[in-house]
């Protein structure tokens, strides 16, 4: 017979350990300087989890706005709106 084992549910929580050596030599002396830092970012149950906002509508840009403002200015008529995201986890 076989047995299927039971899969562990996915961990609640994420710890990211970030460790760095520094060795430092001046002559007759060593420094040997350990940095450890340990980041533990909460993750909630995908049931718990906030929906994802709702998409802004699409642009009321037409074809002729376009070629227009780059007939009088020289420049589109489209401004860079960026990256929106989010950052989840940062390291400096």
């Amino acid at each position: 017979t076989l047995t299927k084992k039971k899969q562990d549910p996915p961990p609640s929580r994420i710890a990211i350990t970030i460790t760095s050596t520094v060795v430092t030599k001046i002559p007759t002396t060593t420094i040997i300087t350990t940095y450890s830092t340990t980041i533990t970012t909460p993750r909630p149950p995908p049931s718990q989890r906030p929906p994802y906002p709702p998409l802004p509508p699409p642009p009321t840009t037409t074809n002729r706005d376009l070629n227009q403002s780059t007939r009088d200015t020289g420049k589109t008529g489209l401004t860079a709106a960026g990256d929106q995201g989010q950052v989840l986890l940062r390291i400096v």
